[in-house]
């Protein structure tokens, strides 16, 4: 989600056992994961109501000590004016909170009390063609996903999702009726539901077969999880470069674990300078790295994504073809810029990181299927093991091909 309200786990990022892994493969074709709702591509807001206000936070510090230091409309237009946030982003944003603050004006006081003067917060996604980043939904829209109850300290202590949320909802879909020339259409995210999927069971079977191959090939168990998985691809891969089997350990389990109690100095010392060289150049490229191992599990629950995804309904496009041809428009027209630059970059060394950004992610969207893995949402997200993660299918992939332009991300 990012914003205040934080990241949300692809599967492959969480500590879930290899058992674990293929009992979630079967039960997501089976649709027998729990609460379900569209993941959407817009920006995250987090609001509450306090001293007859509506206030929003745009970093964890506003959530503290029950919106102490959250921002009402005057304080989010002066906290912008000095930031080189877009324009576009900047009034969507105001226009969204003047949106919430005329519906709290219109609403009655209990209804308001649910919010318990800021221990309360709505987790909302902003949508909107002017802020648009790869799904075009349609509707400018605000779509209410949960409330949340926090501590002092800004942290979660429950999350509402109950028949006090659908009466809050209801009620803003009374005073929108009564008003709708207002900027954007206020709703809940949709639970959405996964149809039935034909042929699960050999879908099921291709997939547990690939994870199969991988434990054969680290020598994993099914007791084994993710970082045992990361430690020993790195461990093998070490392997090639070094032969001191206390160093390959210990940096196989910084790299995978992010085990830094062995500060890299000591760890080097009396070390010769080839090692030095090879560990340093490595320890800077850990993300590379550990994405490089990753890549097979990544693509094995990218492509149960795929799956899942076209098999979604209820979801929050108004025009879902019309989205897919977009999005797919958009991928083609970045490749045909990098393409362009060829000839015109100026900075080789800036055009080398685009097209090595372009060539990684292009691989992993067209291994999942290029053009006909597309769907119109970004994903779902749900419940699996008391823990909440989330299936984005090729989405990650072409957002970082598309990111390319729209953010400068090779400095």
């Amino acid at each position: 989600m990012g914003g205040a309200a934080g990241h949300i786990k692809h599967i492959w990022e969480s500590d879930l056992s290899f058992s674990e892994l293929k009992e979630f493969i079967v039960a997501s074709l089976k649709g027998e994961i729990e609460n379900i709702t569209e993941k959407l591509d817009g920006q995250n807001l987090m609001v509450t109501y306090k001293n007859e206000k509506a206030l929003i936070a745009r970093s964890t510090k506003h959530l503290k000590n029950h919106a102490q230091d959250a921002l009402d409309l005057p304080g989010l237009k002066l906290y912008f004016k000095n930031k080189s946030t877009p324009t576009n982003v900047k009034n969507a944003y105001i226009e969204a909170l003047e949106n919430f603050q005329y519906v709290f004006n219109k609403m009655d006081k209990k209804t308001l009390n649910i919010f318990e003067e800021g221990k309360v917060w709505m987790n909302i996604e902003l949508l909107c063609e002017k802020t648009e980043n790869v799904i075009p939904y349609g509707d400018s829209q605000l779509r209410i996903h949960h409330l949340r109850e926090l501590d002092e300290n800004g942290k979660v202590v429950r999350i509402i999702n109950d028949e006090s949320l659908d009466e809050l909802i209801l009620k803003i879909d009374v005073i929108q009726i009564k008003n709708s020339d207002k900027t954007f259409l206020i709703k809940k995210t949709n639970h959405v539901v996964i149809q039935h999927i034909h042929e699960s069971n050999k879908i099921a079977d291709k997939l547990i077969d690939e994870i199969e191959e991988l434990k054969s090939d680290f020598n994993l168990t099914d007791s084994n999880n993710i970082e045992d998985y990361l430690e020993e691809c790195f461990r093998k891969k070490i392997r090639r470069y070094l032969d001191d089997d206390e160093l390959i350990d210990k940096l196989a389990k910084r790299w995978a674990r992010n085990d830094k109690s062995t500060p890299i100095n000591i760890l080097l010392k009396d070390k010769s300078e080839p090692v030095n060289r090879f560990v340093r150049h490595n320890d800077k490229m850990i993300n590379e790295l550990k994405y490089n191992c990753l890549y097979p599990l990544i693509k094995i629950f990218s492509s149960l994504s795929v799956t899942i995804l076209k098999n979604i309904s209820g979801i929050a496009s108004t025009n879902p073809n019309y989205s897919m041809v977009k999005i797919i428009e958009k991928v083609d027209n970045t490749i045909n810029n990098i393409s362009k630059e060829i000839s015109n970059e100026e900075d080789i060394e800036k055009f080398k990181k685009k097209l090595s950004i372009i060539s990684k992610n292009f691989k992993w969207f067209n291994d999942l299927g290029g053009n006909t893995s597309v769907v119109p949402l970004e994903g779902i997200v749900f419940q699996y093991k008391d823990n909440i993660y989330k299936l984005t299918g090729s989405f990650t992939s072409i957002l970082r091909i598309l990111s390319i332009y729209r953010y400068d991300n090779t400095k």
